[in-house]
């Protein structure tokens, strides 16, 4: 985790996601080796979707930088255009 506030909001996800677990299930009995294996489970599904999304935020960054390298090609060359 990067900053202080990911951590938080990563506990306040995690808390809120296995209180509604087990909530929803009042037949299991919560015990602190459920909640581990629970908080397990999560923290490897937090990391992964983490990932994905920082990685769509790189492919975003690429795709955004090189429309606005296309669009100032194209300004360069009318303004090439405009004064030949």
């Amino acid at each position: 985790m990067s900053s202080e506030q990911d951590i938080i909001d990563y506990e306040d996800a995690r808390n809120k996601a296995m209180g509604e677990y087990f909530k929803a299930r009042p037949s299991i009995v919560r015990t602190s080796e459920l909640e581990q294996l629970f908080m397990s489970g999560f923290r490897m599904a937090w990391y992964e979707s983490r990932g994905r999304v920082i990685d769509l935020d790189r492919k975003l960054n690429q795709a955004i930088d090189m429309l606005n390298a296309r669009e100032k090609g194209y300004l360069l060359a009318e303004w090439a255009s405009d004064y030949a």
